[in-house]
């Protein structure tokens, strides 16, 4: 291994002036892929990979640099990438740790916590940011700044560094101004994956998707998960189109939702005959849905008694009809999707869109059937195919953004792609009317009094 870079260096990317039009968060995402490019290349001879966390303080900005950052580097084969805000890392330790710091001072680490971070290098620690607010700032981080100084371990970034970096984003443009670098980034981002998600993006100010969702401590229940998920999701939406926009309180009660798939079944959960699950299982609860609804509980006045939330209608969708699903998507459909396991979904790269290979599924310990896996459909766009093409376009997969049910271990936060080949069934949910709501609400009022 022969990297062209110390074990510890701070990097102060504002010192050129070339830069600091550019502002702070495009430089920093841009010097992040400078380091990693390096990093790659001195790895090039040497044997195994390298654990590499991207740690940002804030999560504000995660979505947008953990797409561009996993599009380079997410299947690279030195490296296994993270990019995460520090409160979400999955690991106690990293070979490599680039910490970027450029966040305003209210949000810096604190003394114990900045310890605990730097700390987490393993062999090497790169840490990006603004020398001269951290030496305003005062404190550790204006200690860690004079001690790099001192130590010699404090670089300093300049356009002709960054120079290829920034031509292979487009915007070597010294006209930038740091109030578009935010609006150029999240166009930059779109560009590269070429799609449309709800991960991250507000309605009317209004954040419309559910709260991610973990099944690890209620197994084999990702339907139960993805239908309340998508209701809640739904309603959200919903509610985001007032005028004004209001916010959605309630949540649904997944030991509701079990105790009445179990009464409709005859039945306990998980003792269904074999062919009775996954499709079976998924629309037997959307017709309890439809039918009985789901008690659902206001998470902002929790001594209000709990009420029945139920959905108008579903049906089962033709996920090949991209520009159909496409518009119900930007529209607001938030969507089930099921597909089969293959063994390569628990091996996926950040960013990589999963594809099904029958030729190696994953089998049920239990059942010695395929698995079946369900989860809410948020978004719809196409990657670059590894397929070679005949035309001057190169080929694309088209695909479905989906927000999973296993917490933030899976994807990026819990979010990732499926291939729209790689989808069983699509399912699409219609609540009932705002009128019909309202209206079942005052029923529900008037037989209390």
């Amino acid at each position: 291994m022969q990297v062209q870079l110390p074990a510890y260096a701070f990097f102060d990317i504002m010192e050129d002036d070339k830069l600091r039009v550019m502002g702070r968060t495009f430089v920093e995402n841009a010097t992040a892929i400078y380091l990693l490019k390096l990093l790659c290349k001195g790895l090039r001879n040497a044997d195994g990979k390298l654990n590499v966390a991207i740690v940002y303080l804030c999560s504000s900005r995660l979505d947008s640099a953990g797409i561009l950052l996993a599009s380079r580097f997410g299947s690279h084969n030195k490296i296994n990438l993270e990019v995460n805000s520090l409160d979400k890392l999955q690991k106690t330790w990293y070979d490599v740790v680039v910490l970027l710091v450029c966040d305003d001072t209210s949000k810096l680490l604190e003394t114990n916590m900045m310890n605990t971070t730097l700390t987490m290098a393993r062999s090497f620690l790169w840490i990006v940011g603004d020398a001269s607010v951290l030496l305003a700032s005062g404190g550790s981080w204006k200690d860690l700044v004079n001690n790099a100084k001192e130590r010699k371990c404090l670089g300093k970034m300049n356009s002709n560094l960054l120079a290829d970096v920034m031509k292979s984003l487009n915007v070597n443009d010294p006209n930038i101004s740091t109030a578009a670098t935010t609006a150029l980034l999240e166009n930059i981002m779109q560009l590269l994956a070429q799609e449309f998600t709800w991960e991250g993006r507000p309605n009317n100010s209004k954040d419309i998707l559910d709260s991610l969702r973990d099944q690890k401590n209620a197994r084999d229940t990702c339907t139960f998960q993805a239908t309340l998920g998508t209701i809640i999701s739904l309603n959200k939406f919903q509610c985001s189109c007032w005028e004004p926009p209001q916010d959605y309180p309630y949540d649904l009660c997944l030991n509701d939702a079990k105790s009445k798939y179990e009464k409709t079944i005859q039945k306990e959960f998980l003792s269904e005959e074999i062919s009775k699950r996954g499709k079976h299982r998924l629309e037997t609860q959307l017709d309890i849905a439809r039918d009985q609804g789901i008690l659902g509980r206001n998470k902002s006045k929790p001594e209000e008694p709990e009420r029945l939330v139920k959905i108008k209608s579903h049906e089962r969708v033709d996920g090949k009809e991209a520009e159909e699903i496409g518009s119900l998507l930007e529209c607001g459909d938030i969507m089930i999707g099921t597909f089969r396991l293959s063994r390569n979904y628990f091996r996926l790269r950040p960013g990589e869109p999963y594809v099904y290979q029958k030729n190696i599924p994953y089998i049920h310990p239990k059942s010695g059937l395929p698995v079946s896996h369900s989860a809410m459909v948020v978004g719809h766009g196409k990657q670059p195919s590894p397929l070679e093409s005949t035309s001057t376009e190169p080929p694309r997969l088209h695909h479905v953004n989906i927000q999973n049910s296993e917490g933030k271990r899976f994807g990026v936060n819990g979010f990732g792609r499926v291939t729209r080949g790689s989808l069983r069934g699509l399912y699409r949910i219609t609540l009932p009317s705002l009128t019909d709501q309202i209206s079942r609400l005052n029923m529900l009022m008037q037989s209390k009094l």
